[in-house]
């Protein structure tokens, strides 16, 4: 025959249904307990360290919009833009970011540095194409902004800058006499320029992707325009 239940048994099933061990006394928390508040208390920490480490990001970037590029370097060349030479072919003009670096091929020094005046708000762009009339030493530069300057390689002037694309020039090239231009850009454009009147002719569309090359082709006086007709075709791809 089963013995009576007394008062400390029935207190240690209690405390064995509740969670607690027989030896607990009663109020103190289970190791599965201490367990969850552990792990709460990790988490808690773990998303207060990732909030200041926000706060400290977001500090840094606005901590670095005080600052903005004054000037660079030790610049050889940009990879963007193909180098050209001068029409005597001594000097060789290459892209070196904002600038245009013209080098004495025989010394193999630089001799002449081409810095575009400074805008105002913002950074100068990068030379992204160079192009050079033939026998003459007036260069075009494209740049990243969709801009387009005139060089005098002779005394290093530029008076002329060329706005008529969106984005980054991707294609420039002159025709045979120097006096148009022809440019094509990332907004899949091309534009041809009248040099001499330092302005857009007309601007051709119709191309899915960027512009990636464009040429004149020069048609012989006489052939398909009669004897008066010489001129320049621009073909874009």
């Amino acid at each position: 025959r089963a013995a009576p239940a007394t008062d400390s048994t029935r207190e240690k099933a209690t405390y064995t249904r509740s969670g607690a061990t027989a030896d607990s006394p009663r109020g103190c928390p289970t190791e599965k307990a201490l367990a969850s508040q552990r792990a709460a208390a990790h988490l808690a920490l773990r998303v207060a360290r990732r909030e200041e480490s926000h706060s400290t990001a977001a500090a840094m970037v606005k901590a670095y919009l005080r600052y903005e590029q004054s000037r660079a370097f030790g610049i050889v060349a940009s990879p963007d833009a193909c180098p050209v030479y001068d029409a005597g072919g001594r000097h060789l003009v290459t892209a070196a970011l904002e600038r245009l670096a013209v080098w004495d091929v025989r010394r193999g020094v630089e001799a002449r540095s081409l810095v575009p005046p400074p805008r105002e708000g913002g950074a100068t762009p990068a030379v992204t194409r160079i192009a050079r009339a033939d026998g003459t030493d007036l260069v075009a530069a494209g740049a990243s902004d969709g801009s387009i300057r005139l060089w005098n390689l002779k005394d290093g002037s530029t008076d002329v800058l060329l706005k008529g694309h969106r984005s980054e020039v991707t294609a420039l090239r002159f025709n045979a006499g120097g006096t148009l231009l022809v440019s094509g850009g990332k907004d899949t454009n091309v534009v041809v320029w009248d040099v001499v009147a330092e302005a857009g002719l007309c601007r051709l569309r119709g191309h899915k992707d960027q512009v990636t090359d464009a040429v004149f082709v020069e048609s012989n006086p006489g052939v398909g325009g009669g004897p008066e007709g010489g001129g320049s075709d621009a073909r874009a791809g």
